[in-house]
């Protein structure tokens, strides 16, 4: 049996036949079919020496495409309704490039599978179109979801990091503000000296002579005190003096 000589050939060529053959007779359909199984086999070919066109010898991942191909091109000749499909559309080959396919109208290009022919409800599709996913696909699937959920982790992170930096900004403004108010409220009542005229006199003597303090001379603010004390207790005197 010689192999089509073009790079992309169609069941027809792989068995053949003419493409404009109405009829196909399925017993001969299936003696070619076994014919070319016993010739393309993996566990018989590997044995066997297979010459391409030029007369140079094919490699045994070759043999099995060709087996492959081969399995494919029967299912699809052997029932008049995919052979059908086939003709329109080129639906259920490996090697099609029909812009009607490439659309994936039906979202499930297998038509040859009884499976889908077989589906009485939607349920029934629903499987067959999870069933089809290969294990690569949803391995790629799962790696898409980890990676996406860890980005989404480090985006939640992120904003509960600028909430916690925003929190602590606002904490210390209001303690800040509250420092102030403090501040306010003790200069508005005189830091404990009182409100009147020498009470007020007497938190400025005060302060004055806090100076002296740093300066750690004894003598110094024993003096300022008693002269203090001896200038409030005039100012004491010459009001009373003034209101009689």
């Amino acid at each position: 049996h010689e192999w089509p000589i073009n790079n992309s050939p169609t069941p027809y060529d792989i068995f053949g036949l003419n493409n404009n053959t109405n009829f196909i007779n399925n017993t001969e359909l299936k003696k070619k079919y076994l014919k070319l199984c016993k010739i393309y086999h993996p566990d018989l070919s590997k044995r066997r020496v297979i010459l391409d066109s030029k007369g140079i010898e094919i490699s045994n991942k070759i043999k099995e495409e060709r087996f492959k191909k081969i399995i494919s091109s029967y299912k699809i000749l052997k029932d008049t309704r995919s052979r059908n499909l086939y003709d329109r559309y080129k639906i259920g080959w490996e090697n099609n490039n029909n812009a009607f396919n490439n659309q994936n109208i039906y979202r499930y290009n297998n038509f040859s599978d009884q499976k889908y022919w077989s589906a009485g409800t939607w349920q029934d599709y629903q499987n067959i179109r999870t069933d089809s996913v290969s294990i690569e696909d949803l391995n790629r699937r799962h790696l898409l979801y980890a990676f996406v959920s860890l980005f989404l982790c480090l985006v939640v992170l992120e904003i509960f990091n600028v909430i916690s930096t925003v929190e602590d900004d606002l904490m210390k403004s209001y303690r800040k503000s509250e420092e102030i108010e403090v501040n306010l409220f003790k200069s508005y009542n005189n830091y404990g000296f009182g409100l009147d005229k020498f009470s007020r006199i007497q938190r400025f003597l005060w302060w004055r002579r806090f100076s002296l303090f740093f300066e750690g001379n004894q003598e110094r603010i024993k003096k300022s005190i008693e002269d203090d004390e001896k200038l409030m207790k005039k100012l004491v005197e010459s009001s009373k003096a003034r209101n009689e």
